[in-house]
């Protein structure tokens, strides 16, 4: 049988060095780190990130492009935790939810890092929108460490090349049987980064153009590297063989090209744009798996921070697995790129039946020589020979087809498996392999094995319930005939069945947690650990309280209260209190006989709660009413006197507390009021301000007190007004003249003269020199009274009374200046002239009531007499007297007196002088 291989690893020696270098440079793909000196101005942890070919363009002045790898898990957790959606999910119905939300969360990462970082020597050649990666020209090294410095950037490396990797083997892996279970394919898709896909070849079905023919296979193509106008190297159709095997084996399946080599290599950046298509194209072709036959490189261990590596995490994220060709470089303890990188499912190469390769004679089902194997392998896959497009063919490119093709089938026949439980599935099921070379042993694809085994799925694996406890459903996909039982250890659950097979449905019923802990516990159902946990009870119990049903005010300090608690561990205690804080826990009830504190006015009561688990309210319930043992206080009352009546008027009275609401007269004959309210005779209830207590007799004294009726029916002391009743109310009217009527006395004791009228007898009168009077005596026409002392204007005031004691309110009076001061002396000059004596005075004045006359007494003398007793020369009101026809040579004196307008007489000023001769 003729055979072909493809071009295995033949690329040039500066690229391959850069390959292993860069390689090299992260720490566990070669077990060794090249270090390079470290500029001082450049942190070391972003010159880390950089990898050593791109280091050493930029630091030797050059351009260079670069693949710019995100730290994608942390973004996306991020924007999930922002987003509140939680944990990334795997089940397949949120598989497109994982995808929308981490492409959002990419493009704002990307805009952040491009808001923060210069953009200086950085240009965008191409973006990816499914994945944490972007295509870069880097124009120095400052630009690379800007961007490295970025906690969410992982490397910057630069754009790797890979190679393609170049009927018994169905048989081997017991596909026959596998498809008489139904697992073919029908309903997956498998995306084929490889060289191209030849649509029209007739192992597709006669596709006219993809996705059109009688049974096409080939629902789309796409040119993703440099456009070579062939839809495959015609010499070597690599990717059109691959997709044949894939169809070979999975006859339902569906398959999606993308041709992302440009002549004989492909380029990180071209398979990364492939990866990101299927991402983002994945529900519109129903992709469930991809196969990529291509790499390069040595690995010794998992390598990951490479572009394609993220797209092969970020693709199994989504729920699409990879199968990578291990290469065909005879490595033993590495394998190629991507292939090491750890989310891929590494695939290497056994024979399909005994054969002779490179020379010597091997047996059926062993590894090959060519296979590269190290610990990072996953398993193997047949790739000698494998028969495609008519011919046969030889090595890894053609193992990892088998795996894509079993992945697709088994997804689509057990859509509940996650990536991870799709690939258990077939590494648990496949047939152990020992390679010698690197002493382990591999699975092989059990096709058959893997699509018949009972690997069940059951979500949710664990579910937290509220302390009310609840009900919750746990769903298991499985085949028809495989059977299950679900048990569990705690007997407070209820499960809906016991026992069963195929999909099925299990009803857990969790009663409330009546516990004072969170329980967990563990259901197997179907072989599956499932975990219930549920909350404890945190939360306190809700209640209310009333004081007397509601009431709003009291008279008694004594109330009943009524009390509700609810809670899911039901209200064992409460703790009542009027004060902010309670101690005294007492069991709970529903009413309760309660003391408020002491003093009227508003009153407080609260009420905690704690329920059966030791939760207490922090914030109790209360309720308020007002306490107001105090009847209505203060008020002022006036009665007046009618004729056989007495009208009562009061106001003022309060309650601070329940208001006044009404008022209570009573009456008492006399001059005693009631001693209360319910002593006396009561004669008013109501809510007037006045009362008027008619058929009374005239002059006969009657008291009563009024009290106030607070809100609550509280009577207060009241306040008292004793009345008589009198035939008419006007008081009498009158008149005083004092001394007659005259203006000025020289006396204080002077002479009243009183007149009064009334409707009846004026009985009393009252006399004061104020304006105030409380000494009634009995009416007189006349009265001795003696006037206040101190001289000045005095004004006699008389208040009048009759026989019914109406009395003036404003009394009548009369006023009079009281003066008994004579004048001042003044001065007095005499003048002596032949035969006559001019006397002249002044000054002699009298500030009370003032200076009305002079009068002027003379003698043949050396002293004259007083004026009252001397011969008066003159009276009357000139200051100056001359007197003539006097004794020449003679001596007199002459005496000038002031007399005032109340009749005081000065002594008089003395003056004597000789006539002249």
């Amino acid at each position: 049988m003729p055979s072909r291989r493809s071009a295995s690893f033949v690329f040039s020696f500066a690229l391959r060095a850069a390959v292993l270098a860069l390689g090299a440079s992260l720490t566990g793909c070669s077990g060794e780190v090249v270090e390079a000196p470290t500029p001082e101005s450049a942190p070391a942890e972003a010159l880390a990130k950089l990898s050593p070919t791109v280091r050493q363009r930029l630091e030797s002045g050059s351009m260079t492009d670069a693949l710019v790898v995100l730290d994608g898990e942390t973004i996306e957790a991020r924007a999930r935790e922002a987003r509140g959606l939680g944990v990334a999910p795997s089940e397949r119905c949120f598989r497109e939810e994982r995808r929308a939300v981490r492409e959002l969360a990419l493009r704002e990462a990307k805009a952040t890092l491009d808001a923060r970082v210069p953009t200086d020597g950085v240009e965008v050649l191409r973006e990816y929108d499914q994945l944490p990666v972007r295509y870069v020209n880097l124009s120095s090294l400052d630009a690379a460490l800007a961007l490295a410095g970025s906690s969410d950037v992982v490397s910057l490396h630069e754009n790797l090349a890979h190679e393609a990797f170049a009927g018994e083997n169905l048989a081997i892996i017991e596909q026959p049987a596998a498809l008489q279970l139904g697992v073919t394919g029908a309903g997956a898709t498998v995306a084929v980064l490889d060289t191209g896909l030849d649509y029209s070849r007739a192992d597709f079905g006669g596709c006219t153009t993809p996705g059109e023919g009688p049974d096409c296979k080939v629902l789309h193509v796409v040119d993703l590297a440099p456009q070579d106008g062939a839809l495959d190297d015609a010499a070597l159709p690599h990717g059109t063989a691959v997709a044949a095997t894939i169809a070979a084996v999975a006859p339902s399946v569906k398959l999606v090209g993308l041709d992302v080599f440009s002549g004989g290599l492909a380029y990180d950046v071209d398979v990364v744009e492939g990866l990101n298509w299927v991402i983002e194209n994945r529900a519109a072709y129903g992709i469930e798996a991809i196969n990529m036959s291509l790499g390069g490189g040595k690995y010794t261990a998992a390598c990951s921070g490479f572009a394609t590596a993220e797209a092969i995490k970020a693709a199994r994220d989504v729920g699409i697995l990879t199968a990578v060709a291990s290469g065909n470089n005879s490595y033993a303890g590495a394998i190629a790129y991507p292939a090491c990188a750890p989310a891929a499912v590494s695939v290497g190469a056994t024979t399909a039946s005994a054969q002779t390769l490179n020379g010597t004679a091997v047996l059926a089902d062993t590894v090959t020589y060519y296979s590269n194997a190290s610990a990072q392998l996953k398993m193997l896959a047949p790739g000698s020979v494998v028969t495609a497009l008519g011919s046969g063919w030889h090595g890894t490119s053609f193992a990892s087809p088998h795996v894509a093709a079993a992945v697709a089938s088994l997804s689509a026949a057990y859509p509940q498996d996650t990536p991870d439980e799709l690939e258990s599935r077939l590494l648990t099921t496949g047939k152990s392999i020992y390679d010698g070379r690197v002493k382990r042993n591999y699975p092989r694809l059990d096709f058959d094995g893997a699509a018949a085994t009972c690997v069940t799925a059951v979500t949710p694996t664990s579910v937290t319930i509220v302390p009310e406890g609840g009900v919750t459903t746990f769903s298991l996909t499985t085949s028809s005939a495989c059977a299950w039982t679900a048990t569990t250890a705690a007997t407070y659950l209820g499960l809906s069945a016991a026992s069963g097979s195929g999909s099925a449905a299990l009803t857990v019923t969790v009663p409330k947690n009546d516990t004072t802990a969170a329980r967990t516990t563990t259901i197997t159902f179907a072989g599956k650990a499932l975990t219930v946990t549920q909350s404890k009870d945190t939360t306190a119990p809700k209640g209310t309280v009333l004081v007397n049903a509601g009431a709003a005010a009291t008279t008694d300090a004594t109330v009943t209260l009524a009390i509700t608690g609810t809670d899911l561990n039901e209200v064992k205690q409460m703790c009542v209190s009027n004060a902010t804080t309670c101690s005294a826990w007492e069991a709970f009830a529903t009413t309760r006989s309660w003391k408020l504190s002491a003093g009227d006015g508003a009153k407080t009561v609260r009420v905690w709660l704690k329920d059966g688990v030791g939760n207490a309210t922090s914030a109790p319930p209360a309720d308020g009413i007002t306490l107001d043992t105090t009847g209505p206080t203060g008020g002022t009352i006036k009665a007046m006197q009618l004729d056989g009546a007495l009208a009562l008027t009061w106001s003022g009275m309060k309650d601070a507390h329940s208001g006044v609401a009404s008022y209570l007269v009573a009456y008492a004959p006399g001059t005693t009021a009631p001693a209360t309210c319910s002593a006396g005779a009561l004669v008013y209830s109501g809510t007037e301000l006045t009362y008027a207590h008619a058929g009374l007799v005239n002059g006969t004294v009657h008291s009563y007190r009024v009290c106030g009726v607070d809100g609550l029916g509280k009577v207060g002391t009241g306040i008292v007004v004793t009345g008589k009743p009198i035939p008419y109310t006007a008081p009498p009217v009158g008149s005083v003249v004092v001394n007659a009527g005259a203006v000025y006395t020289k006396t204080q004791a002077v002479s009243l003269a009183i007149q009064a009228t009334s409707q009846g007898t004026v009985t009393e009168m009252c006399v004061s020199n104020g304006t105030t009077c409380s000494t009634w005596m009995p009416y007189a026409t006349t009265l001795a009274w003696t006037l206040s002392a101190t001289n000045g204007t005095k004004t006699v005031r008389v208040w009048l009374r009759d026989e019914w004691g109406n009395a003036t309110a404003t009394p009548v009076l009369d006023s009079i200046v009281w003066d008994n001061n004579p004048p001042g002396l003044g001065t007095l000059t005499l003048k002596a002239t032949a035969g006559t004596l001019t006397a002249t005075w002044s000054g002699m004045s009298d500030y009370t009531s003032g200076t009305a006359s002079y009068v002027v007494v003379m003698a043949q003398a050396t002293t004259a007499p007083a004026c009252d007793a001397g011969t008066v020369v003159y009276s009357g009101t000139a200051t100056s007297y001359a007197a003539t026809g006097l004794t020449a040579s003679t001596a007199y004196a002459v005496r000038v007196c002031a007399l005032d307008k109340a009749g005081n007489l000065s002594a008089g000023n003395l003056k004597t002088a000789t006539t002249p001769l």
